[in-house]
């Protein structure tokens, strides 16, 4: 099955000549979606598996990138359903445990044409994904994924996977807001493309294992869904480029730590996106960065004696009244995440871990006081506009030695694909 969606804009389209001075509009709706069309399948689907480009090992200690080529002059690429796969294994040390699943391997992944546009850079990848997953998955789905590690996640340390210098396998599909909400990368008609990943120190990925271990991964490599299209429909998508129709719309974020040490904090959300749909929040300690012995990813302090917590958009206050419940912040974090109504969803946030006091090694000592805060007032491109006025976010609480904060901000994004070479993305 394919995916493929094509807009045309309410308004008049510019021509090829002026598309680089253009700004694409979040005014733009739909008029044709093809959710399945088997008439421009010119094959079979099949999976092409790919080496990265680099040489093995990998990890923070050794090469720190491993990329791959995604190019294809006559077939699209479902990553929806390509995955990654290679060994991990202890390569000093005796053995390890991860923090987190083998997503936490990774603290950038981008996604990038050969002329340098960015679909997407997740910066902070790993702290984004374990965040988002124990706030929206429960532990049904975590024991139902075992290939990438899932059954990992939110257990005490001697429960974990144990790493140790025999390698062990994982498969996973790279958490990108454009595959989960686009899917299908049209190679025929974005050109050549690379996915990126960067990874992050081992003392980071590794909750508990020997003194100094390090990991080390080998045989990465990936599995390419891809789609044969047909070269009337290939034309049909670069003519639709030509007049500036040809778009990609999905959601990115922008993170900023910063320390959050005081009673009283308040830190500036950066400007620069029309419309801000969400922020999620975490906060950690520095003490627990490049340690060995302690849960960093899969970790985020409760705030003591919290008294406030708010947001400010020029004029606004969101919500009205500052939250300083617990109840009132678990509500906010499971409206925003779409679980507050859903019958079927889970979380692997409860009354425990929400605010419990910090520690390692076992789950009632895993605080993860993970917020997230809704900023659209409807649907899809509603949120905040930044450009507008600042927005700043702020607590009251005890002061915590050492304590940093991490928001996450989540906006709309519209990336206008040129077959001349002049793709361009609009927040």
């Amino acid at each position: 099955m394919i995916f493929f969606i094509l807009f045309d804009y309410i308004n008049n389209m510019p021509t090829s000549e002026n598309l680089m001075n253009y700004e694409v509009e979040f005014n733009i709706k739909p008029q044709n979606q093809i959710t399945k069309d088997d008439i421009h399948l010119a094959g079979n689907v099949f999976y092409q598996q790919i080496s990265c480009n680099e040489p093995a090992p990998f990890s923070g200690e050794q090469t720190r990138v491993a990329t791959f080529s995604l190019n294809s002059p006559n077939c699209a690429m479902d990553l929806f359903n390509s995955t990654i796969e290679g060994d991990i294994a202890i390569r000093v040390g005796t053995s390890g445990c991860l923090d987190g699943d083998i997503h936490s391997l990774f603290t950038q992944v981008r996604l990038l044409d050969d002329t340098g546009v960015l679909y997407e850079d997740c910066l902070r990848y790993n702290v984004k994904h374990i965040m988002e997953k124990v706030a929206t998955v429960g532990n049904e789905y975590c024991k139902s994924h075992m290939e990438d590690w899932s059954d990992n996640i939110n257990v005490a340390e001697s429960a974990k996977i144990q790493i140790t210098s025999t390698p062990r396998a994982f498969e996973f599909i790279p958490d990108l807001s454009f595959i989960q909400l686009c899917k299908i990368l049209h190679l025929p008609v974005t050109g050549s493309c690379t996915l990126e990943l960067t990874f992050d120190d081992s003392r980071n990925v590794i909750s508990s294992g020997s003194a100094g271990s390090l990991i080390t991964v080998t045989n990465l490599k990936m599995n390419c869904k891809m789609i044969p299209l047909t070269a009337e429909y290939i034309k049909e998508c670069r003519i639709a480029c030509e007049r500036g129709e040809f778009l990609y719309l999905y959601e990115r974020y922008r993170s900023n730590p910063v320390p959050w040490a005081q009673s009283l904090n308040t830190v500036v959300i950066p400007r620069g996106v029309r419309s801000a749909n969400a922020l999620l929040v975490r906060w950690y300690l520095s003490t627990d960065v490049n340690n060995i012995n302690a849960r960093f990813l899969q970790k985020s302090q409760y705030l003591p004696n919290l008294q406030a917590l708010q947001i400010e958009h020029g004029s606004e206050f969101i919500p009205r009244q500052p939250l300083s419940k617990v109840p009132a912040l678990f509500k906010a974090t499971q409206e925003c995440s779409g679980l507050l109504h859903d019958g079927d969803g889970s979380t692997l946030l409860n009354r425990n871990n929400f605010t419990c006091v910090d520690g390692n090694s076992t789950l009632d000592a895993t605080p993860l006081f993970v917020v997230f805060l809704k900023l659209q007032n409807a649907n899809r491109n509603t949120g905040r506009n930044l450009n507008e006025s600042t927005m700043l976010f702020r607590t009251q609480a005890d002061a915590v030695a050492n304590l940093y904060c991490e928001t996450f901000l989540y906006y709309s994004s519209v990336l206008q694909v040129s077959y001349n070479g002049m793709t361009r993305a609009t927040f």
